[in-house]
Protein backbone atom coordinates (compact mmCIF):
# COMPACT_ATOMS: atom_id res chain seq x y z
CA UNK A 1 0.00 0.00 0.00
CA UNK A 2 1.16 3.60 -0.72
CA UNK A 3 1.48 6.23 1.80
CA UNK A 4 -1.14 8.88 1.49
CA UNK A 5 1.08 11.74 2.75
CA UNK A 6 4.57 10.23 1.06
CA UNK A 7 4.85 9.94 -2.43
CA UNK A 8 7.90 7.08 -2.16
CA UNK A 9 6.86 5.38 1.06
CA UNK A 10 5.05 1.66 0.60
CA UNK A 11 4.01 -0.32 3.90
CA UNK A 12 2.08 -4.21 3.51
CA UNK A 13 1.18 -5.89 6.33
CA UNK A 14 0.15 -9.44 6.39
CA UNK A 15 -2.85 -11.38 7.91
CA UNK A 16 -0.68 -12.36 11.05
CA UNK A 17 0.16 -8.03 11.49
CA UNK A 18 4.05 -8.66 10.17
CA UNK A 19 5.00 -5.17 8.73
CA UNK A 20 7.35 -3.97 5.53
CA UNK A 21 8.10 -0.99 5.08
CA UNK A 22 9.89 0.41 1.45
CA UNK A 23 10.99 3.79 1.26
CA UNK A 24 11.97 4.38 -2.39
CA UNK A 25 14.48 7.22 -3.42
CA UNK A 26 15.37 7.09 -7.44
CA UNK A 27 17.32 3.85 -7.68
CA UNK A 28 18.04 3.64 -3.76
CA UNK A 29 15.47 1.33 -1.81
CA UNK A 30 15.40 0.86 2.18
CA UNK A 31 13.62 -1.76 3.59
CA UNK A 32 12.74 -2.60 7.30
CA UNK A 33 10.58 -5.25 8.71
CA UNK A 34 8.86 -6.55 11.70
CA UNK A 35 10.30 -10.05 10.99
CA UNK A 36 14.10 -10.30 9.50
CA UNK A 37 12.45 -13.47 7.29
CA UNK A 38 9.64 -11.12 5.53
CA UNK A 39 13.01 -8.27 4.63
CA UNK A 40 14.67 -11.63 3.09
CA UNK A 41 11.74 -12.60 1.24
CA UNK A 42 10.82 -9.35 -0.42
CA UNK A 43 14.71 -8.43 -1.16
CA UNK A 44 14.83 -11.76 -2.79
CA UNK A 45 11.64 -11.24 -5.06
CA UNK A 46 12.98 -7.65 -6.08
CA UNK A 47 15.86 -9.21 -7.51
CA UNK A 48 13.94 -11.97 -9.97
CA UNK A 49 12.82 -8.43 -11.58
CA UNK A 50 15.39 -6.07 -11.46
CA UNK A 51 18.86 -6.07 -11.16
CA UNK A 52 20.44 -4.97 -7.89
CA UNK A 53 22.53 -5.52 -5.41
CA UNK A 54 22.35 -5.80 -2.13
CA UNK A 55 23.87 -3.86 0.52
CA UNK A 56 23.30 -5.73 3.53
CA UNK A 57 22.46 -3.42 6.72
CA UNK A 58 22.28 0.18 6.26
CA UNK A 59 24.64 2.34 7.50
CA UNK A 60 24.62 5.43 5.59
CA UNK A 61 21.17 6.54 3.39
CA UNK A 62 20.86 10.06 2.06
CA UNK A 63 23.85 11.92 3.96
CA UNK A 64 22.83 10.08 6.97
CA UNK A 65 24.67 8.18 9.12
CA UNK A 66 23.05 4.76 10.64
CA UNK A 67 24.27 3.56 14.16
CA UNK A 68 22.31 0.27 14.79
CA UNK A 69 22.50 -1.41 17.82
CA UNK A 70 20.91 -4.34 20.08
CA UNK A 71 18.52 -1.57 22.03
CA UNK A 72 17.93 0.78 19.10
CA UNK A 73 19.22 3.39 16.15
CA UNK A 74 21.57 6.04 16.00
CA UNK A 75 21.02 8.71 13.33
CA UNK A 76 23.85 10.92 12.49
CA UNK A 77 25.50 13.64 10.13
CA UNK A 78 28.85 13.82 11.71
CA UNK A 79 30.32 13.09 7.78
CA UNK A 80 28.60 16.14 6.80
CA UNK A 81 29.09 18.40 9.71
CA UNK A 82 32.71 18.25 9.73
CA UNK A 83 32.74 18.79 5.93
CA UNK A 84 30.67 22.41 6.64
CA UNK A 85 33.53 23.10 8.74
CA UNK A 86 35.94 22.48 6.60
CA UNK A 87 34.34 24.11 3.76
CA UNK A 88 33.93 27.50 5.73
CA UNK A 89 37.28 27.24 6.91
CA UNK A 90 35.74 26.84 10.49
CA UNK A 91 37.36 23.41 11.69
CA UNK A 92 39.07 25.50 14.90
CA UNK A 93 36.09 27.10 15.80
CA UNK A 94 35.94 26.91 19.69
CA UNK A 95 33.44 24.37 20.45
CA UNK A 96 30.36 25.65 22.34
CA UNK A 97 27.62 23.31 23.86
CA UNK A 98 24.35 26.02 23.26
CA UNK A 99 23.68 27.86 20.37
CA UNK A 100 22.91 31.60 22.24
CA UNK A 101 23.36 33.05 25.55
CA UNK A 102 20.40 33.78 27.68
CA UNK A 103 18.71 37.10 26.89
CA UNK A 104 20.27 36.84 23.16
CA UNK A 105 18.22 37.79 20.69
CA UNK A 106 18.77 37.59 16.66
CA UNK A 107 18.87 40.86 15.49
CA UNK A 108 21.04 43.81 13.92
CA UNK A 109 23.81 45.07 16.43
CA UNK A 110 24.34 48.71 16.32
CA UNK A 111 22.55 49.63 13.06
CA UNK A 112 25.54 47.18 11.49
CA UNK A 113 23.95 44.16 10.06
CA UNK A 114 27.03 43.02 8.87
CA UNK A 115 28.48 42.54 12.03
CA UNK A 116 25.43 41.18 13.87
CA UNK A 117 24.90 38.51 10.75
CA UNK A 118 28.48 37.66 10.97
CA UNK A 119 28.38 37.17 14.88
CA UNK A 120 25.39 34.66 14.48
CA UNK A 121 27.17 33.05 11.61
CA UNK A 122 30.12 32.19 13.49
CA UNK A 123 27.97 31.30 16.77
CA UNK A 124 26.71 28.63 14.79
CA UNK A 125 29.66 26.87 13.59
CA UNK A 126 30.92 26.83 17.24
CA UNK A 127 27.76 24.93 18.24
CA UNK A 128 28.36 22.92 14.98
CA UNK A 129 31.88 22.15 16.31
CA UNK A 130 30.54 21.02 19.92
CA UNK A 131 27.87 18.73 18.80
CA UNK A 132 29.44 17.75 15.48
CA UNK A 133 29.02 13.74 16.91
CA UNK A 134 25.11 14.41 18.19
CA UNK A 135 22.40 12.81 16.56
CA UNK A 136 19.03 11.28 17.28
CA UNK A 137 18.67 7.70 19.14
CA UNK A 138 15.39 5.99 19.00
CA UNK A 139 15.17 2.79 21.59
CA UNK A 140 13.65 -0.15 21.32
CA UNK A 141 9.96 0.80 22.55
CA UNK A 142 6.13 -0.44 23.45
CA UNK A 143 5.25 2.73 23.06
CA UNK A 144 4.30 3.96 20.20
CA UNK A 145 2.40 7.28 20.91
CA UNK A 146 2.45 10.07 19.15
CA UNK A 147 3.17 13.18 21.13
CA UNK A 148 3.59 16.83 20.03
CA UNK A 149 4.89 20.00 21.66
CA UNK A 150 4.01 23.50 20.41
CA UNK A 151 5.59 26.74 21.83
CA UNK A 152 5.58 30.75 21.03
CA UNK A 153 8.00 33.29 22.12
CA UNK A 154 5.24 35.78 22.41
CA UNK A 155 7.05 39.22 20.45
CA UNK A 156 10.26 37.67 21.35
CA UNK A 157 11.35 39.41 18.30
CA UNK A 158 12.11 42.72 19.25
CA UNK A 159 12.96 44.21 15.86
CA UNK A 160 9.64 43.67 14.26
CA UNK A 161 7.73 42.56 17.22
CA UNK A 162 6.64 39.18 16.02
CA UNK A 163 6.77 35.66 18.18
CA UNK A 164 9.40 32.86 17.56
CA UNK A 165 6.99 29.87 17.41
CA UNK A 166 8.11 26.07 17.62
CA UNK A 167 7.01 22.51 17.77
CA UNK A 168 8.22 19.37 17.51
CA UNK A 169 6.62 16.05 17.46
CA UNK A 170 8.31 12.73 19.27
CA UNK A 171 7.23 8.39 19.06
CA UNK A 172 8.98 6.16 21.38
CA UNK A 173 12.28 8.25 22.46
CA UNK A 174 13.53 10.41 19.84
CA UNK A 175 12.27 13.66 17.95
CA UNK A 176 10.75 12.61 14.68
CA UNK A 177 10.09 16.73 13.17
CA UNK A 178 10.83 19.81 14.33
CA UNK A 179 10.06 23.71 13.14
CA UNK A 180 11.27 26.97 14.48
CA UNK A 181 10.40 30.06 12.55
CA UNK A 182 9.27 33.58 13.13
CA UNK A 183 5.28 34.14 12.70
CA UNK A 184 4.27 35.87 9.78
CA UNK A 185 1.60 39.02 10.52
CA UNK A 186 -1.36 38.04 12.32
CA UNK A 187 -5.12 39.77 12.92
CA UNK A 188 -5.47 42.69 15.51
CA UNK A 189 -8.69 40.40 16.41
CA UNK A 190 -7.68 39.27 20.24
CA UNK A 191 -9.27 35.89 20.11
CA UNK A 192 -7.52 35.08 16.96
CA UNK A 193 -4.34 35.66 17.90
CA UNK A 194 -5.20 33.46 20.84
CA UNK A 195 -6.00 30.54 19.19
CA UNK A 196 -3.37 30.47 16.39
CA UNK A 197 -0.51 33.05 17.88
CA UNK A 198 -0.85 31.57 21.24
CA UNK A 199 -0.10 33.47 23.97
CA UNK A 200 -1.92 31.88 26.08
CA UNK A 201 -2.13 28.08 25.69
CA UNK A 202 -4.82 27.77 28.28
CA UNK A 203 -7.18 29.84 26.38
CA UNK A 204 -6.05 28.13 23.04
CA UNK A 205 -7.14 24.97 24.53
CA UNK A 206 -10.22 26.12 25.69
CA UNK A 207 -11.39 26.30 22.40
CA UNK A 208 -10.10 23.98 20.45
CA UNK A 209 -12.30 21.33 23.31
CA UNK A 210 -15.18 24.01 23.53
CA UNK A 211 -17.51 25.31 20.45
CA UNK A 212 -19.37 27.82 23.23
CA UNK A 213 -16.44 29.87 21.79
CA UNK A 214 -17.60 30.03 18.26
CA UNK A 215 -19.71 32.95 18.52
CA UNK A 216 -16.10 34.63 18.78
CA UNK A 217 -14.09 32.32 16.69
CA UNK A 218 -16.23 32.70 13.98
CA UNK A 219 -13.88 35.04 11.99
CA UNK A 220 -11.16 31.83 11.95
CA UNK A 221 -10.86 30.30 8.75
CA UNK A 222 -12.16 25.90 8.88
CA UNK A 223 -9.01 24.91 8.44
CA UNK A 224 -7.81 26.38 12.27
CA UNK A 225 -10.47 24.24 13.95
CA UNK A 226 -8.60 21.05 12.47
CA UNK A 227 -7.60 20.59 15.84
CA UNK A 228 -10.76 20.95 17.99
CA UNK A 229 -12.40 18.10 15.11
CA UNK A 230 -10.13 15.61 16.03
CA UNK A 231 -10.31 16.37 19.90
CA UNK A 232 -13.95 15.62 19.59
CA UNK A 233 -13.27 12.39 17.25
CA UNK A 234 -10.84 11.11 20.68
CA UNK A 235 -8.42 10.80 17.66
CA UNK A 236 -5.77 13.39 20.28
CA UNK A 237 -5.74 14.64 23.22
CA UNK A 238 -4.85 18.56 24.08
CA UNK A 239 -3.34 19.27 27.12
CA UNK A 240 -1.24 22.06 28.63
CA UNK A 241 2.38 21.27 29.54
CA UNK A 242 4.29 22.89 32.33
CA UNK A 243 7.47 24.73 31.96
CA UNK A 244 9.54 21.84 32.45
CA UNK A 245 8.21 19.29 29.92
CA UNK A 246 7.71 22.14 27.32
CA UNK A 247 10.34 20.53 25.09
CA UNK A 248 9.29 23.07 22.25
CA UNK A 249 10.82 25.71 24.16
CA UNK A 250 14.04 24.62 22.73
CA UNK A 251 12.67 26.59 19.35
CA UNK A 252 11.91 29.76 20.83
CA UNK A 253 14.57 31.31 22.73
CA UNK A 254 17.90 30.63 24.39
CA UNK A 255 18.26 29.09 27.25
CA UNK A 256 20.93 28.43 30.12
CA UNK A 257 23.04 25.29 29.45
CA UNK A 258 21.24 23.39 31.83
CA UNK A 259 17.97 23.84 30.78
CA UNK A 260 19.18 23.26 27.10
CA UNK A 261 21.39 19.81 27.62
CA UNK A 262 18.08 19.16 29.32
CA UNK A 263 15.78 19.39 26.88
CA UNK A 264 18.32 18.68 24.13
CA UNK A 265 18.49 14.72 26.17
CA UNK A 266 14.60 14.58 26.41
CA UNK A 267 14.75 14.76 22.62
CA UNK A 268 16.75 12.00 22.32
CA UNK A 269 19.73 13.67 20.87
CA UNK A 270 22.81 12.12 22.32
CA UNK A 271 26.70 11.54 20.86
CA UNK A 272 28.26 9.01 19.02
CA UNK A 273 30.25 8.32 22.20
CA UNK A 274 26.92 8.13 24.19
CA UNK A 275 26.10 8.55 27.94
CA UNK A 276 23.44 5.86 27.72
CA UNK A 277 26.65 2.94 26.94
CA UNK A 278 24.29 0.88 24.65
CA UNK A 279 26.11 -2.20 23.40
CA UNK A 280 26.67 -2.82 19.50
CA UNK A 281 23.89 -5.28 18.51
CA UNK A 282 21.47 -6.71 15.47
CA UNK A 283 18.75 -5.22 13.76
CA UNK A 284 16.53 -6.57 10.86
CA UNK A 285 17.13 -3.49 8.35
CA UNK A 286 18.88 -3.14 5.41
CA UNK A 287 19.26 -1.31 1.79
CA UNK A 288 19.12 -2.18 -1.63
CA UNK A 289 21.02 -0.43 -4.91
Amino acid sequence: MRSETEATLYVKRSEDEDLLVASVYVDDILLIGSKESKVEEFKESMKTTFEMSDLGRMSFFLGMEVKQMETGIFLHQKKYAEELLSKFCMGNSKPVSTPFSVGEKLFKEDGTPQRGIFKQQRESFDTLKGTVDYGIYYGRTNSVNLIGFSDSDWAGNDEEVKSISGNCFTIGTGVITWSSKKQGPRTSINTGRVYWGYPSVEIAISIAKNPVFHSKTKHIKVKYHVVRYYEEKKEIKVVFSLLEEQLADIYTKPLSKFRFEILVMRLGMDGLSPRRRLKAGEASNSSLN
